[in-house]
């Protein structure tokens, strides 16, 4: 699966190479500037908020690599070896990982790969995951009876259950960290108060033969951009959260 990723500061950008190796580019110049095996099939790339880090996901472990050496840092990996997915923190310290059999959500040190806490529940939740923007939750969902659980992110303790209209298969915070933004596979959108709890609105999918790529918020953190992929088609919705409000 080829994946790219920019630098949160507009320096660089990485991409997953046919050769599954790993290429970092000048992304004024297109030089290539470094290359790295990590010696997985590898599925996806995030750049760290300060743009010195790496974090590369394999199916089964994520690894952190530096990125100036291109030093492999740190190894995080689930006990029972199951498809692993993750989220980094906005500021940078944290990884939240999640397994889609393992029943547990754990955080990590995202300089030194330390495990800081596993987050256990009877619920059993599953990815999609993510931080909140200030760090102090952590989203993840279980899809069998359409709820997504926002856990402390220091503790482990559950505050709150989303119930949702579908199983979820995308999440998104808005950058301001008001909204949380649930998307099924079909692409229908159900917005909450990330804070308040409160439901704001719903827009349904494309229905049957629809794919969700991909949903996130813009940097206003009113409109939503989602990435379907329908038939032959591929189109890109945008969606207000005031027109989600006006819909009800």
């Amino acid at each position: 699966m080829d994946d790219t990723a920019y630098s949160p500061n507009g320096a660089l950008v990485a991409r997953i190479d046919f050769d599954g190796s790993v290429k970092i580019w000048d992304a004024a110049t297109g030089a290539c500037l470094k290359s790295f095996n990590a010696n997985h099939s590898i599925h996806q790339l995030t750049f760290s908020p300060d743009s010195s880090r790496l974090c590369v996901r394999a199916y089964n472990s994520c690894f952190i690599y530096d990125v100036q050496s291109c030093r492999r840092i740190a190894v995080l990996q689930d006990e029972k070896s199951d498809k692993i997915e993750f989220s980094m923190s906005r500021q940078g310290d944290r990884i939240v990982t999640g397994t889609n059999f393992g029943a547990s959500v754990k955080v990590w040190n995202a300089v030194t790969g330390q495990e800081l806490l596993t987050i256990r529940d009877k619920r059993k939740p599953t990815p999609p995951v993510a931080f909140s923007p200030d760090g102090a939750e952590v989203l993840a969902v279980r899809k069998t009876d359409r709820t997504a659980l926002a856990y402390d992110s220091r503790t482990g303790r559950l505050r709150h259950i989303f119930r949702l209209s579908h199983p979820p298969h995308c999440l998104t915070y808005s950058p301001n960290g008001d909204y949380v933004a649930f998307a099924d596979l079909q692409g229908s959108l159900e917005v909450y108060g990330a804070k308040s709890r409160t439901f704001i609105g719903r827009i349904e999918g494309f229905g049957n033969g629809a794919r969700l790529q991909e949903a996130e918020f813009l940097p206003d953190s009113q409109t939503i951009l989602s990435h379907i992929t329908w038939t032959r088609h591929e189109p890109l919705r945008l969606c207000n959260i005031h027109d989600l409000v006006r819909m009800r």
